[in-house]
């Protein structure tokens, strides 16, 4: 990969882990809908736990649309804060 799209590549993915929802739209590829969008909007990462509640009916996509995002976009901001500790 060329030094241009590795930045580019970089850039991408720095801005979406601070922002699950782009994180599941931009680098999972993931259709979502309004409402799922506005949950991971409100729940991407702070820096701070906090307790939320999602109700929807069984099969709305509360599994895989929200609860597997924020778990990859936590375990991607983990790695990510390692390498750059490692790097620094």
């Amino acid at each position: 990969m060329n030094d241009d799209r590795q930045n580019e590549a970089t850039a991408i993915l720095r801005d979406s882990i601070a922002d699950a929802e782009t994180f599941a739209r931009v680098i999972l590829r993931l259709p979502l809908h309004e409402w799922q969008g506005r949950i991971l909007e409100d729940a991407s990462p702070s820096g701070k736990r906090r307790r939320m509640a999602v109700r929807a009916p069984n099969g709305a996509g509360k599994d895989d649309r929200i609860i597997a995002p924020l778990a990859l976009v936590a375990q991607t901001l983990q790695a990510w804060a390692s390498c750059y500790h490692d790097l620094g």
